[in-house]
């Protein structure tokens, strides 16, 4: 990948981060901190081009701060979580 590339990624993904800014900024989002928490780890996710690590369990734990020993056919609030941002974002 060529210096212009990077470059190019960068300013791409700084244009992402700020735009995520303003979704969480907006009233939608303003009393929802699970679902801040959720879309901030999602979206870092794939800003690190990490987005094959992503599964239940992973936003639970390391997007959510449940415990290691985390159950998702126990706990549903990824289940959950995806599904209230699906309604919010348009």
């Amino acid at each position: 990948m060529s210096g212009s590339d990077i470059k190019s990624r960068r300013q791409t993904h700084e244009k992402q981060r700020a735009e995520l800014e303003v979704v969480l900024a907006s009233e939608v989002f303003r009393r929802a901190p699970g679902l801040v928490r959720t879309l901030t780890y999602l979206c870092e996710k794939y800003f690190q081009g990490d987005v094959a690590a992503l599964n239940e369990y992973s936003i639970a734990v390391e997007g959510l701060g449940r415990k290691p020993d985390f159950e998702p056919h126990e706990d549903s609030i990824v289940r959950v979580n995806l599904r209230a941002l699906r309604k919010r974002l348009p």
